[in-house]
């Protein structure tokens, strides 16, 4: 009887043993199948993070590259307009500015660009301590803006819809609609011609202002949205956001 019993007990045992061995055999083959699927859908996500990053870099770049190609169509529709006599007259008037200072950056004459006026310069915008000038009457005239000089005080008047700037030559004061306003830089003689501070007289006008490295070019914007993006209020040669001048 008591061989029996202990037969018993030991099938019983072998038989519990067995089952557990399957038990956790089948739960690691589940664990395994969890991992694995858990695994997977992280690479699958981080697959999925790289293609988005991937498809809006490749979007960025087009929209850079249409935007540069934009621009370039527009300098050379500027260039198209000049006669050879008025490009020779530019060609001299870039060789005086760079023998009067020789550390000023001369600027294309097709280096400012806008959707809304023309301009066109018999003497090109310069970078000057770190500031864009530009001639006072190419910029006035490309807006139809109201341009008046009195020699005796040196004051240069630009009149536009309800707005008066009035700038001394030499000075860093401007005075707007009556209102004198401290400016970075100052309106001066450039080859014989008024500069002024390019940033200063689009901002007051509430028009925008942006710089292109790519093609050093001053894009103008009408003001009621920011310049490109990719766009900035800088030149060549700083990186405040004041780097813009204007000249007569």
């Amino acid at each position: 009887m008591k061989r029996k019993l202990l037969s018993l007990t030991l099938v019983l045992t072998l038989l519990a043993t067995s089952a557990a061995c399957v038990y956790a055999s089948n739960n690691g083959a589940k664990n395994n199948g969890n991992k694995a699927a858990v695994t997977t859908t992280v690479t699958e996500q981080s697959d999925s993070t790289e293609k988005i990053k991937n498809d809006n870099g490749k979007n960025d770049s087009a929209a850079k590259a249409a935007k540069k190609e934009g621009i370039i169509q527009k300098k050379a529709q500027i260039r198209s307009e000049y006669t050879t006599e008025e490009l020779d007259a530019v060609n001299d008037a870039i060789e005086k500015i760079k023998k009067e200072d020789p550390n000023a950056k001369v600027l294309g004459f097709d280096s400012v660009i806008s959707d809304d006026a023309k301009f066109k310069f018999d003497t090109p915008p310069v970078i000057k301590g770190g500031r864009t000038l530009i001639p006072v009457r190419a910029i006035t005239e490309g807006f139809g803006a109201e341009l008046a000089f009195d020699k005796e005080s040196q004051v240069v008047t630009i009149t536009k819809g309800d707005t008066v700037i009035e700038l001394t030559l030499g000075s860093m004061v401007a005075v707007v609609n009556g209102e004198e306003v401290q400016m970075d830089t100052k309106a001066n003689i450039v080859n014989s011609r008024t500069y002024v501070p390019l940033r200063f007289i689009m901002e007051t006008f509430k028009l925008s202002v942006g710089w292109d490295q790519d093609t050093e070019t001053v894009e103008i914007g009408d003001g009621t949205t920011d310049v490109p993006e990719g766009t900035t209020t800088d030149t060549t040669e700083t990186t405040s956001p004041d780097a813009i001048t204007v000249s007569e």
